[in-house]
């Protein structure tokens, strides 16, 4: 049993949740506050506060920063067989993953946190993640993005435009890079689902090719 500790919505546990089901790995998901990261903290012994955090045969697995991959390549080295990082992609990998980590996820989650964050019911705990971003990105970070929202989302449009042309020239029932999804599939499928995840954002109808793999993606499963 895979123990994964996770904010629901966090680009990264919704990426690593997904490849570790397609992976066939029996799940226990653990939510952690997004205020309040003292379990992560406990457990890692003070080492790491970032989500996901994996347990599993005894073992704690977290990230080192955010540019590794080490959860992910554990998950692929227990249950993906080498499917998830393939050595024939890893030229393209290389390029794509980081691009949908950094510049793709910036604008999505932006777009998200605007409706997220004044939705936390609990007002200390939207205090303090509200007081995480601000320190991060600048006080009033949050009324800023809100103004600029039609701007952030024609950027995330843009940049979604160039996968919906990489689904459009593979074949039908494809993923992005191969028959069979990767690790880039399960990265930009963790974006755009945190991207939705309030209910506030959409797909737009003129990719409907990344609109269906998104949905093949979530039911997928290696066999």
């Amino acid at each position: 049993m895979l123990r994964i500790y996770q904010i629901p919505h966090s680009p990264y546990c919704l990426s690593i949740i997904q490849a570790a089901r397609a992976c066939g790995a029996a799940l226990e998901l653990v939510t952690v506050a997004n205020g309040d990261r003292s379990e992560i903290l406990r457990l890692t012994k003070g080492e790491s506060w970032n989500v996901p955090l994996l347990e599993h045969a005894g073992r704690l697995i977290w990230e080192e920063n955010h540019q590794t991959q080490v959860i992910a390549r554990y998950l692929d080295a227990r249950f993906g067989v080498g499917r998830l990082f393939p050595a024939s992609l890893d030229g393209l990998r290389g390029i794509l993953v980081p691009h949908i980590e950094n510049e793709i996820e910036d604008f999505a989650f932006r777009l998200q946190d605007i409706h997220v964050i004044p939705a936390i019911a609990d007002p200390i705990e939207r205090g303090l993640v509200r007081r995480h971003k601000e320190r991060k990105f600048g006080v009033g970070c949050l009324a800023e993005w809100t103004r600029g929202a039609q701007h952030l989302r024609e950027e995330l449009e843009r940049h979604l435009h160039a996968f919906e042309q990489m689904l459009e020239g593979g074949r039908a029932g494809s993923f992005l890079l191969a028959p069979a999804p990767v690790f880039t599939d399960f990265a930009l499928w963790g974006v755009i689902s945190n991207y939705v995840f309030a209910g506030r954002n959409t797909l737009p109808e003129r990719f409907p090719r990344l609109r269906d793999w998104h949905q093949r993606l979530a039911a997928f499963r290696y066999r």
